[in-house]
């Protein structure tokens, strides 16, 4: 259709001419509510391409918005200070005692876990034959991705924190 200020040619169904940004009577009336004015000829002016890439920039924006605002807040967790800079000495495997001060070799015996991950894994040394009993949780990685089934082989690495052993880190397998 012509517009009626400038005479060119634009769409009918924008309601503004899209080269110099007048009303114009739509033929199909978009419901226009919640957008202003100026951002509905600043689009109607855009290409097609131009349109698409204004659409990956807000997306983008939205994403950045998720990942650095929202997420952090709810999923990922801090770390302990007194955890940080702790490491764990390995030692070879000697007769009667286990891999390292605060590491078992041993197999899983019992296990129970909640649908949130915190639960209790119970394991018996391979070396001294002592039972040891395991907090695990959000804190816990497991190496592969799962968890440990009752009779696998693992190697628990721990810390103990107010009287409680929690496992820090679990190698499934040898």
């Amino acid at each position: 259709m012509k517009c009626p200020a400038c005479g060119r040619r634009t769409l009918a169904n924008i309601g503004v001419c899209k080269f110099c940004g007048a009303g114009t009577p739509p033929r199909i009336r978009l419901s226009l509510r919640f957008a202003p004015r100026f951002l509905i000829a600043l689009l109607a002016r855009l290409s097609p391409k131009g349109r698409f890439i204004a659409g990956l920039v807000l997306l983008a924006l939205l994403c950045f918005i998720l990942v650095f605002f929202v997420l952090p807040g709810r999923r990922f967790r801090a770390v302990d200070p007194k955890l940080l800079g702790h490491q764990i000495a390995i030692e070879k495997i000697t007769a009667g005692k286990e891999i390292a001060a605060n590491a078992v070799f041993g197999r899983v015996i019992g296990s129970h876990r909640q649908e949130t991950g915190e639960g209790t894994m119970t394991g018996k040394s391979l070396n001294t034959g002592e039972i040891y009993t395991f907090s695990v949780g959000g804190y816990t990685s497991y190496h592969p991705r799962r968890y440990p089934a009752l009779g696998e082989e693992v190697k628990v690495y721990y810390h103990t924190d107010e009287g409680v052993v929690k496992a820090t880190q679990v190698q499934i397998g040898r």
